[in-house]
C-alpha cells in the first residue's frame, strides 16, 4: 500500500496531473497514454469509433436505396413528367408494325378473293358464248358434246372449290355484292349446259324417242334458251318416223299438216317461221312435207318385210302416195 502512495506522489510532482481533473480535449496520443497507464482506452477514441461505424452505415444505407428506387422522369416546363421517349417509340414502332402486317394480310385475302371472282366470271363467260353458239342456225351444228361437257366441268370444280368462299362473302357484304351475282352465274351457267349437254346426247343417240327430245328442249327454253329451227325440224323428222314405224300414216299426213297444228303442236307448225307471208309460208311448208314424205318413204323401202306381211304387200306405199299430193 505505501508503494502505492509513492507512484502516484511521484507522477503528480513530475506531470503537474491533478488527479480529480481531466483534460478538457486529449489527442489520439493522449488517448493512447491513458489507455497504457490506466489499462482501458479513452472516451474520445470510443466516441470516434462509434461516429465512423455510424457514418458508414448511413453511406450503405442510402445506397442500398438508391439502388433500389425506380428513377424519377425528368418534368417538362409545365411542370409534368415527360413520357419515356425512347419506350413511346419503341411502342410506337411496334404498333405500327403489327397494324402494316394485319393490313397487308388482309390485302392479301380480299386479292385472292377477287382472283376467284375472275376465275369464275371468265367460266361463266365462255358459258355464254356457248350459248349464243347455240341459239344461231349458223353455227348450231358446230357446238359440240366434248366442249359442252368439259366446260360443264369446270363450272362443277369452281362451285366446289368458291362455293363457301363465295357464300362467307355474301354473309359478309351483304345480298347484291359481287360474290353474290358470281355465285349466282355459275349455279345459272350448270343449269344451261346441264340442258345443252342433254340434248346434244338425244341429238347423236338415233335411238331416242321423240318425246326424249321434246323434253330436253323444253327445259333448254324454259332456261331461256332460243333454240334455232333446226332442233324442231329434228324433232318432227323423228316423230314422223315414229308414227311411220307403227304404220300410222294418216297421222303423219296429219302432222305435216298445218290445220292440225293444235292436235300436234310440235308437227310442221312448229318448224316454220311465223314472219313470212302466206305465200312465201306455203313454199317452205311445201318443201319441208316433200322432204319428210321422202325421207319415210326411203325407210320403208330399206325395211326387212321378209316373212311378215310386210307394208308394201299390204298397200300402205299407196296410201302414202296417195294422201300426199294434197299436202304438196
Amino acid at each position: 500500500m505505501s508503494n502505492l502512495h509513492l507512484i502516484i506522489g511521484f507522477m503528480n510532482q513530475n506531470l503537474h496531473i491533478q488527479p480529480r481533473k481531466m483534460p478538457a480535449k486529449s489527442g489520439p496520443e493522449d488517448d493512447e497514454l491513458m489507455g497504457l497507464l490506466w489499462g482501458t482506452t479513452g472516451s474520445t477514441c470510443l466516441q470516434g469509433s462509434d461516429e465512423e461505424k455510424d457514418a458508414t452505415a448511413t453511406a450503405k444505407k442510402k445506397r442500398a436505396v438508391g439502388a433500389n428506387r425506380t428513377a424519377r422522369p425528368p418534368k417538362d416546363s409545365s411542370g409534368g413528367l415527360q413520357a419515356d421517349t425512347a419506350s413511346s417509340v419503341d411502342g410506337a414502332a411496334g404498333a405500327s408494325s403489327i397494324f402494316a402486317f394485319m393490313s397487308g394480310a388482309k390485302k392479301a385475302k380480299s386479292g385472292a378473293e377477287t382472283k376467284e371472282m375472275d376465275k369464275s366470271e371468265s367460266i361463266c363467260l365462255q358459258a355464254q358464248q356457248l350459248k349464243l353458239q347455240l341459239e344461231d342456225s349458223r353455227s348450231f351444228t358446230h357446238v359440240s358434246l366434248t366442249k359442252t361437257s368439259s366446260l360443264l366441268e369446270k363450272i362443277e370444280s369452281r362451285l366446289a372449290e368458291s362455293g363457301k368462299t363465295f357464300v362467307e362473302l355474301i354473309r359478309l357484304q351483304g345480298t347484291g355484292c359481287r360474290a353474290e351475282s358470281v355465285l349466282q352465274n355459275l349455279k345459272d351457267s350448270k343449269a344451261m349446259l346441264e340442258g345443252v349437254q342433254d340434248l346434244l346426247e338425244a341429238l347423236q343417240d338415233s335411238e331416242a324417242s321423240p318425246a326424249t327430245l321434246q323434253a330436253r328442249a323444253t327445259v333448254l327454253r324454259n332456261l331461256n334458251v332460243a333454240l334455232p329451227m333446226q332442233v324442231n325440224n329434228i324433232l318432227c323428222q323423228r316423230s314422223i318416223m315414229a308414227l311411220a314405224e307403227e304404220d300410222k300414216l294418216a297421222e303423219v299426213m296429219k302432222f305435216l299438216d298445218i290445220d292440225f297444228k293444235d292436235t300436234y303442236p310440235d308437227g310442221i307448225a312448229s318448224v316454220l317461221p311465223t314472219n313470212l307471208a302466206p305465200e312465201a309460208l306455203k313454199v317452205i311448208a311445201t318443201e319441208f312435207q316433200s322432204g319428210c314424205i321422202t325421207y319415210v318413204i326411203n325407210q320403208y323401202f330399206l325395211r326387212d318385210y321378209a316373212g311378215d306381211g310386210g307394208c308394201l304387200g299390204s298397200g300402205c306405199l299407196t296410201d302414202v302416195l296417195s294422201i300426199s299430193p294434197r299436202l304438196i
